[in-house]
């Protein structure tokens, strides 16, 4: 690994490169290739390195020097999100090397009168040539097949496989020595950081995986008839628990019968139902109750609390999956509840 300072050497055929590093980065490219012991090598190139990024940075601009040290010009990056290289400019000439990769770092177009110039391409790293490889300091790496050519010099305190580099996610993770290992506090889609949250009911997923889940409720209406009613909505489904027989349930305690609740939708008052941010297996959990009690439903009593209404059915739907419920699943009536509404604040907000 290169330190400060440091001067490091590459023989080739026709040209012996040498570099001197500023910690990690190549900073001075020099030939010594015909220059005598006592001589110093030649000048050739310089790099410059973004200095607001200490870690994992991304090469700037480039000074070419000719064979015999003069100064020729200066050349300038773009970059894409992945800190790759995607062309050099002059300031005279224009775009003078344009690069596109695979997904794993191979060249698929490398063109212009100074690609050649430039070793610093996939990753903003070094590019050998010669070897086909691209090196980051403590390893080879071979873009052709996506692999290290040598072990992890962790070992196993990277994970089981030696040959992996940040968990195979670079978009999420950096690790300018090799030796380090992040937590999983972000995750990554289509090349774009984001954070991992936890949901109303304490389970973690990323933020765009958030979802919602609802208890609906239909409020009772005196001149149209309607009862009210109280079901739950997931992005899948809309279900509540009805009488059997509104006579047994109304009177006392019936079968019961799950519904389709989706038609009540639009009758939904925003004032007394709830919303609760939902990760992924949060809404599993929740579906797989509700289709558990439509092999086994429960049985219902508008007033015994030895069974269930429908709110109390939906408060126990969102409770089993670890949420807090507006009511107490036992609640006799849809309302006024005996124990009246929970307090705000307990991981549920009221439906906007």
């Amino acid at each position: 690994m290169p330190t400060a300072g440091k001067l490091c050497e590459f023989v080739q055929a026709a040209f012996q490169k040498r570099f001197i590093y500023g910690e990690y980065l190549q900073i001075v490219e020099l030939n010594a290739a015909d220059a005598p012991e006592s001589a110093d090598p030649v000048l050739r190139k310089t790099y410059q390195w973004g200095p607001l990024e200490p870690v994992a940075t991304r090469i700037l601009a480039m000074s070419v020097f000719d064979e015999t040290g003069t100064y020729v010009e200066d050349l300038y990056y773009t970059h894409d999100a992945l800190k790759n290289t995607t062309a050099l400019f002059g300031i005279k000439a224009g775009r003078r090397a344009l690069y596109e990769y695979g997904p794993y770092g191979n060249v698929l177009k490398m063109e212009g009168n100074a690609a050649g110039l430039n070793p610093f391409r996939f990753s903003s790293e070094y590019a050998d040539d010669e070897l086909g490889l691209v090196y980051y300091n403590y390893r080879y790496y071979n873009p052709q097949n996506g692999r290290w050519i040598s072990r992890d010099p962790a070992d196993e305190q990277g994970g089981w496989n030696l040959y992996i580099f940040v968990k195979n996610n670079t978009c999420l993770y950096s690790d300018t020595l090799g030796l380090s290992e992040d937590a999983e506090t972000e995750c990554c889609k289509d090349g774009v950081k984001y954070s991992k949250i936890a949901d109303d009911a304490g389970r973690e997923c990323c933020e765009y995986e958030v979802q919602e889940i609802f208890i609906l409720v239909k409020p009772y209406s005196y001149w149209s008839g309607n009862v009210g009613h109280a079901w739950v909505k997931t992005p899948n489904m809309q279900r509540g628990l009805y009488p059997g027989s509104w006579h047994r349930g109304a009177l006392g305690v019936g079968a019961g019968e799950i519904r389709d609740d989706a038609s009540n939708e639009k009758h939904a008052y925003s004032g007394n139902s709830y919303a609760y941010k939902a990760c992924p297996e949060s809404v599993s959990k929740v579906e797989e109750q509700i289709r558990e009690d439509e092999k086994n439903v429960p049985q219902y009593s508008l007033y015994n609390s030895g069974a269930r209404n429908c709110c109390g059915w939906s408060c126990a739907i969102v409770e089993g999956a670890g949420f807090v419920a507006p009511f107490a699943p036992d609640t006799p009536l849809l309302a006024p509840a005996p124990q009246g509404h929970r307090g705000y604040g307990e991981g549920r907000e009221p439906h906007e």
